[in-house]
């Protein structure tokens, strides 16, 4: 059994670390492409929030990246 969150974590990983096409990537995981592109947008939209959420504590605590 794999949680949400790893399958997540290895589409991204997959995409957009490995580069590997959808097709290759479906088959590493055992999911079906429309399957894979839902759980992707899932992901994209989680990094995304992830960063807005980032860039607005740094803007509260007026600090800035290094």
């Amino acid at each position: 059994f794999r949680s949400p969150e790893w399958t997540i974590y290895n589409i991204l990983k997959l995409r957009f670390v490995d580069q590997k096409k959808v097709r290759d990537a479906t088959r590493r995981l055992y999911m079906s492409e429309a399957n894979f592109y839902r759980k992707q947008n899932v992901a994209i939209e989680a990094v995304a929030d992830t960063l807005l959420t980032m860039e607005a504590e740094t803007l509260l605590n007026g600090t800035t990246p290094d």
